[in-house]
């Protein structure tokens, strides 16, 4: 559902190198592409053709179809790429600072593991909404709705440090950010698509698809350098597991209680600032599509969401395809987000 591809022929793609300015339509393609239209139109298949797209495919039928590559291709994809990071960086907060984040707010290994699971549970919510949206109303709508998520959540987070808000407040917006994590995890074929020639598709959309690992990644290095657990003066413990287990946090004075609650707040800080900067990025600069397509793909009518989703249900191919890359995804992104409790048994204490 997610993976977005390019409906259109592979014998329409472009043969020419990408420094082309235009290329002129064979006779023989031109009637073939004609037909396709045609036959699709009266057999009934809902074909989304509107604005832009059909005065493009209006000219493309007159004889000449112009094509051009955008050097601001690599700045969309820039960006891009900044919203799916910092939506994935978000998701992961609080794993890697797991004990800090138990002794700030009083937490169990339940609340961080619900933290974790706000983002599978506002995937399944926003997933076939967000599919909808990217099709029918294209990259910039569904990019500033999860930018807009991601500085509502990480807003809310700075909001208060003292235990019982703040629980509240970083639940509720990890929710928002969950709601966002289609985009992040389903956009990158549209925007290749969109934006980049064939011969730059696959680049474009690794590129795109690596961004959420990258900030899971991060979140790894960022959280325990920025929360260091070690920073505190506390009492030895010669089973630090057990005690951990058991919330035995009595050699903890109110002071390094605090000291962690401040660092957790610059933490939050932080990520607000990256997220605020993703927000203004999108809203003043992101755009649907270029001018003039890269492709002969990206004027190409494609089925409405309804009846390609009837479709790809019926495809054998495409559920085997999805489900395996389901289960790939969601067993690193489920295990990622717990790995410091999973770990903590065995001796591996946060680093910091």
């Amino acid at each position: 559902l997610m993976g977005y591809g390019v409906v259109a022929d592979r014998g329409l793609e472009d043969s020419v190198a990408d420094e082309t300015p235009a290329i002129v339509l064979s006779n023989d393609s031109h009637r073939s592409l004609e037909q396709s239209h045609v036959t699709s139109t009266k057999s009934g298949s809902s074909v989304r053709s509107t604005g832009k797209r059909s005065a493009n495919y209006q000219s493309e039928c007159n004889g000449a179809l112009h094509r051009r590559v955008y050097a601001y291709r690599w700045w969309i994809l820039f960006v891009v790429w900044l919203v799916n990071f910092q939506e994935a960086c978000i998701f992961n907060t609080w794993g890697p600072i797991a004990e800090a984040s138990k002794i700030a707010f009083d937490w169990t290994d339940g609340t961080i593991a619900l933290l974790a699971n706000w983002g599978p549970i506002g995937f399944t919510v926003a997933a076939v909404p967000v599919s909808w949206a990217m099709g029918s109303r294209g990259l910039r709508p569904v990019f500033l709705f999860a930018a807009v998520m991601g500085a509502a959540c990480t807003a809310l987070r700075c909001i208060s440090i003292e235990p019982k808000p703040a629980t509240i407040l970083i639940n509720f917006g990890h929710l928002l950010n969950g709601v966002s994590a289609p985009v992040a995890l389903g956009a990158g074929p549209l925007l290749s698509a969109k934006w980049f020639p064939p011969s730059e598709r696959v680049t474009a959309t690794a590129i795109a698809g690596m961004s959420t690992t990258a900030g899971v990644a991060a979140s790894f290095l960022i959280g325990p350098l920025a929360v260091p657990y070690t920073s505190c003066n506390r009492t030895e413990m010669v089973n630090m597991s057990e005690a951990y287990q058991a919330l035995n946090v009595t050699g903890l004075d109110d002071n390094c209680v605090m000291d962690i609650r401040r660092r957790i707040r610059h933490l939050m800080i932080g990520e607000f600032s990256v997220s605020a900067l993703a927000l203004i990025l999108v809203f003043f600069t992101l755009r649907n599509e270029p001018p003039t397509p890269p492709s002969h793909s990206g004027v190409v009518p494609r089925l409405e969401f309804v009846p390609g989703l009837k479709k790809l249900v019926r495809n054998t191919k495409y559920i085997v395809v999805s489900s395996l890359y389901g289960l790939v995804n969601g067993v690193f992104s489920g295990w990622s987000a717990v790995l410091s409790l999973v770990l903590l048994p065995y001796g591996v204490d946060q680093v910091g």
